[in-house]
């Protein structure tokens, strides 16, 4: 029996989406059926057989009529949707297109817009061999969990991690001690929201016991969106309110509950409300330099325990708080503690210290924040001096 070839025409749909019309609102599924959209797109992934392929429709293979074709193997992604593209209903879009709904919620392949998306499946990420999955992944089907511990881990996570453009459905950070920032994620700015966590949050983040800082938005482009879904931030003790209501600006999302963000669990221990210090170089050689800075006139001398100097070799004046640094590693900032007594009590003094030995002819950088003791009862005030 020869089946008649459908007919269809070429429209087209905003934002560059291209698809056929089908008159007969049909669809050619393996160059021999007919059948409906909702038949195309609601399709039951193929199953698999006993040694790990994919046990597909019946067909012609090599003169022979087999049910399982040789070059589908269970690593293929076996559960991927069928798709509408040019009257036929797909498994995988053609090279040039990409996956989209379009706007009246058909599932179709569209020209992609730019450069494709590199396309990976969603998984918890609990160490660094599976982050290195992600090398190169522009978009993650499903969500994007991640569970980390040890050392030496934030710059494998920016190498395999950082091309991270969208995430489908929901981001969770969760008990991830080594984590000071997310700024491994540099590229991130959508998560769709299409699925949710616990079918509400978008964006999980809780008990990470050294998170200070979601981005540093100066450097981050200020474009990132929250598509469906909420905000879950708890017990994130060194994550200042601040920062999350700063994300929650970005992403254009509504007022958030202490339900979805606890006030009193988040930033807790540490200091959020920070005055700045105005800090300079005194004197200056060739390997030594004097530096001086006025105190925290609005910290708690009762609490104040002293100050903390940090330096580092600059060669470019690209150097930020805690891009690259993690919990448990050196990663090159020297470090010089101030306590109380070394400080002169009369608080209109300003309070120097030299750093020494330094390298010749080198660019360094250096920053000065006060040290106190935290109290959950109240927002801890401290002071900070720009780098």
């Amino acid at each position: 029996m020869v089946l008649s070839q459908p007919r269809y025409v070429k429209t087209e749909a905003g934002r560059g989406e291209v698809w056929l019309t089908n008159y007969r609102n049909r669809f050619e599924y393996l160059g021999r059926l007919c059948v409906n959209e909702t038949e195309c797109t609601q399709m039951q992934p193929w199953p698999l057989t006993t040694d790990g392929t994919l046990a597909g429709p019946w067909g012609p293979f090599n003169g022979a009529c087999v049910q399982t074709c040789p070059s589908l193997k269970a690593d293929s992604k076996h559960d991927r949707p069928w798709w509408l593209f040019n009257g036929v209903c797909v498994q995988v879009c053609p090279t040039g297109y990409e996956e989209r709904h379009s706007d009246d919620g058909k599932k179709i392949c569209a020209p992609c817009v730019g450069r494709c998306p590199i396309k990976c499946q969603g998984e918890k990420i609990t160490s660094i061999q599976m982050a290195q999955y992600y090398r190169g992944c522009t978009y993650v089907q499903g969500a994007l969990s991640i569970q980390v511990t040890g050392r030496h881990i934030m710059e494998e996570l920016e190498r395999s991690l950082g091309s991270i453009e969208e995430v489908e459905n929901y981001i969770k950070i969760a008990r991830s001690f080594p984590l000071i920032s997310l700024s491994f994620l540099k590229n991130l700015r959508v998560v769709h929201g299409r699925e949710l966590d616990q079918s509400k949050y978008a964006f999980v983040v809780y008990e990470n016991q050294n998170l200070v800082e979601l981005w540093n938005w100066t450097t981050k482009p200020r474009d990132f969106q929250i598509k469906n879904g909420s905000l879950f931030f708890h017990n994130n003790h060194k994550l200042c309110l601040s920062h999350i209501e700063e994300l929650r600006t970005i992403a254009k999302l509504p007022k958030f509950t202490n339900l979805e963000v606890a006030q009193e669990s988040n930033g807790d221990k540490e200091a959020c409300d920070i005055f700045t210090i105005k800090a300079r170089v005194k004197i200056q050689r060739s390997t030594i330099v004097v530096i001086e800075w006025e105190p925290c006139v609005v910290c708690n001398i009762q609490t104040l325990l002293g100050y903390i100097v940090y330096y580092i070799e600059a060669p470019q004046q690209n150097i930020t708080l805690y891009n690259g640094r993690e919990a448990c590693k050196n990663t090159g900032w020297r470090v010089i503690y101030m306590e109380m007594m070394e400080v002169s009590m009369k608080t209109k003094d300003n309070i120097e210290k030299l750093l020494q030995p330094l390298k010749p002819n080198t660019q360094y950088g250096f920053y000065v924040e006060t040290y106190s003791v935290t109290n959950s009862s109240s927002v801890n005030k401290g002071g900070r001096s720009k780098i």
